[in-house]
């Protein structure tokens, strides 16, 4: 019976061979149609003969996708502008195209070898990590002023001295964090624990126990832009929560009524129940500066109390050795020669966009709910301003729109996008080819710039641009397709540029106590040598420090998050509730943006005071009565000279008044 039946199959199967065997030949495409989603896409060569010689290239962009996340978006174009321009798309024999992660080319061989040169120069410049490093350290200030030094007009940091301070009992490393990323690339890590507080107690029939769960740890996001082989462009965002330390543990006893024995009998039983009033430090900062290769320097620095500062400083290296050079022939009008310039400028993205105001995402409620202040409120709190950040400055590895060469600025603020720029090849479609392609022009862009640079933006931007010449953004670099005249300008410019955008400008600001009668006294904003030794002896707190670029904010807070009772604590009564009070100051500032004349610095300060009162005892309740003040000063100070020390105003009242002695220099 099974013989049978398997003598049947067997017969079946032969008679459907033929007809298989023909399908097959028929449709012979068919399985390289059907493994295309399996082995990825296959480049096919046309059915039809070239008119001339033509190769094939083929190239794996999977290098490419991290350090370069938008290269299946922009190489094919980058390639039909840069390389043969015009003789793309002309037939099936001259085309670029990308499947998967594979790119395809077929044009002449010189062509071909031409594009092989430009991928291999892109991934000789791109596969190079940065490697980063960012640590929060928290020291006496006379710890802090044997920790920095002074080279050069540059604030480096000795991690000698502060290591010394540190096994001394005179410091501590509050947060380190270490990042490897691509040039141009954001990196991010989290280190996030918490515990369990008893945060509040009911009690009524039960006694049910209330806790919260507030977080420590710190999350940190850094990004560089490699400047050359000795400098780099940092910037970095980071939220540090400090471990629950201190603060006081409020004992009560409260009653609960046992089950009645007798209709007319009650009984008590009294319970001892504990409420926990932490306190937190927290450290937030901003910034974007400017720092030598493989060298510690000083980012901020903002007192803690009057003898205590928290300094963030910061290090970016990389493997030395040449710059990769980029080989490649454009093959177009003769005497053109193809040349890339790398970009080191993080600008703003809020163009156009009026400048956050203050308080935004980084004000503090001084009088907000424990659970507020939780683990998920710190974690939530701090990928809000580590968004804003990524958000507010150009990545050039994912823009291939306009590279903005200078900006319109009313009081510092970059107000509208009419400006002067190099524009991508693409926009050059709108321009009729006989007439030539020339770069727009826009009157709004004399004057930004310095004056030499301004003449030189004024060249390059009216100079000869015809058929054949480019100008292409990607990858973090500006690929120019010109004489080579024509591209010596255009590289003179961009490191003209860079060195105006990313000039590292140090604000520092003292605080000083002032009598009513020296208050009187000082009746000029420009503190002379008398004035201030007036003040030197009085200090309220060290000096802060702040160093950025020209244009952007640095920002930093330091302060304490302190919980206490908002209302009466009575025996047989539920638990009040609890409220948090900060300590502690934050700082801002802004160096404008100017051509000549006077510096201008945009200042905001913030401080918070408060008077912590212990829990204590009145009939019977337990109660607190926490007594707080803030300080907010913001404006905007000018500078005739670098290192020019000025009164940015008094704060306080009749008998408390603090001064804020400002200087901005260049360095």
């Amino acid at each position: 019976m099974i013989a049978g039946h398997y003598a049947i199959c067997l017969l079946s199967l032969t008679m459907l061979m033929p007809s298989c065997a023909y399908r097959r030949s028929a449709q012979q495409v068919m399985p390289a149609r059907a493994l295309a989603p399996i082995l990825g896409a296959m480049h096919r060569a046309p059915r039809s003969k070239p008119a001339e010689k033509v190769v094939d290239f083929a190239a794996d962009l999977g290098p490419l996708i991290g350090p370069w996340p938008s290269v299946r978006d922009e190489i094919a174009e980058l390639i039909r502008a840069l390389i043969a321009r015009g003789s793309w798309g002309s037939d099936v024999h001259h085309s670029v195209q990308v499947n998967a992660d594979a790119l395809h080319v077929r044009h002449r061989p010189e062509v071909v070898a031409e594009v092989g040169r430009l991928v291999s120069y892109l991934k000789r410049s791109l596969i190079a990590p940065l490697q980063m490093q960012v640590v929060v350290v928290e020291l006496s200030a006379s710890s802090a002023s044997r920790a920095i030094g002074r080279e050069d007009g540059q604030f480096l940091w000795r991690p000698a001295q502060m290591r010394e301070a540190v096994s001394g009992g005179q410091g501590r490393v509050l947060a380190r964090a270490s990042f490897s990323a691509y040039n141009g690339r954001w990196a991010l890590v989290d280190t996030v624990s918490s515990k369990a507080v008893l945060s509040g107690v009911v009690a009524e029939r039960t006694i049910t126990p209330q806790v919260t769960r507030l977080a420590s740890g710190f999350t940190m996001q850094a990004a560089a832009w490699r400047w050359g082989e000795h400098k780099a462009v940092l910037a970095l965002s980071g939220s540090y929560m400090g471990q629950i330390s201190g603060g006081e543990r409020v004992s009560q006893t409260v009653h609960r009524r046992l089950p009645l024995r007798k209709t007319t009998e009650y009984q008590w039983e009294a319970h001892s129940v504990k409420l926990d009033l932490p306190v937190r430090q927290l450290i937030e900062f901003e910034h974007q500066l400017a720092i030598p290769r493989a060298q510690w320097s000083v980012a901020a620095l903002l007192p803690r109390s009057s003898d205590r500062v928290c300094v963030i400083v910061a290090r970016v290296d990389w493997k030395k050795g040449e710059l990769a050079t980029l080989a490649a022939s454009p093959l177009t009008s003769a005497g053109y020669r193809l040349a890339a310039i790398p970009i080191a400028l993080p600008t703003a993205r809020d163009q156009g966009k009026p400048v956050r105001g203050w308080g935004g995402t980084r004000a503090l409620k001084n009088r907000s709910a424990v659970k507020e202040k939780s683990v998920d409120w710190f974690l939530e709190r701090a990928r809000r301003n580590q968004v804003e950040q990524k958000q507010g400055t150009y990545n050039f590895q994912e823009f291939a729109g306009q590279a903005v060469m200078s900006q319109v600025y009313r009081s510092a603020v970059p107000m509208q996008r009419s400006a002067v720029y190099i524009a991508k090849t693409a926009g050059f479609s709108k321009f009729s080819k006989h007439q030539g392609q020339r770069l727009p022009t826009h009157s709004a862009g004399i004057g930004i710039l310095p004056a030499e640079l301004e003449k030189l933006r004024a060249e390059v931007v009216e100079g000869d641009w015809p058929d054949g010449s480019a100008l292409r953004f990607s990858a973090n670099q500006l690929f120019v397709v010109n004489t080579p005249q024509m591209i010596d300008k255009v590289r003179r410019l961009l490191i003209g540029t860079h060195a105006w955008r990313n000039r590292r400008v140090v604000v520092e600001v003292g605080f000083a106590k002032v009598s009513p009668s020296a208050a009187d006294s000082l009746a000029s904003a420009e503190l002379g040598d008398s004035a201030l030794k007036q003040l030197t002896g009085q200090r309220a707190f060290p000096s802060a420090i702040l160093i950025g670029r020209a244009g952007s904010w640095a920002e930093m807070f330091v302060g304490e998050m302190h919980t206490a009772l908002s209302s009466a604590w009575a025996p047989n009564s539920s638990s009040p509730a609890m409220h948090v009070y900060w300590r502690g100051m934050r700082l801002a500032a802004q160096p404008q943006l100017v051509v000549d004349g006077p510096r201008r610095v945009a200042l905001r300060f913030r401080r918070y005071d408060l008077s912590q009162i212990a829990p204590r005892t009145v009939a019977g309740a337990v109660m607190q009565d926490p007594q707080d003040a803030m300080f907010s000063h913001q404006r905007e100070l000018q500078f005739d000279r670098s290192g020019q020390r000025v009164l940015s105003g008094l704060l306080g009242s009749e008998g408390a008044n603090q001064a804020l002695v400002v200087t901005a220099a260049e360095r």
